[in-house]
């Protein structure tokens, strides 16, 4: 989760929007290390947990229903 966000922050500190998916266990996780790199508007978009479990019918699933919360937080960040 840690590298994500990572990433994520380096891409938006670079103009690019990004956002992280995660599971509602490490939301808190993403929360603080967001805080603490400056960055507390960056939230998760959250999964599900568990996903690994899943078949991939069903993660792709998760994803269609998922992508329009993504991308209506990355469009609507000034």
């Amino acid at each position: 989760m840690s590298c994500g966000l990572h990433d994520v922050i380096t891409l938006e500190s670079r103009g690019v929007p990004a956002a992280l998916f995660g599971t509602e266990p490490f939301r808190h996780e993403a929360e603080e290390q967001a805080r603490a790199l400056a960055m507390p508007q960056q939230t998760l978009v959250e999964v599900p947990h568990p996903i690994q479990p899943l078949a991939a019918q069903q993660v792709a699933a998760y994803a269609d229903e998922l992508v329009a919360e993504a991308v209506a937080r990355v469009t609507a960040r000034p």
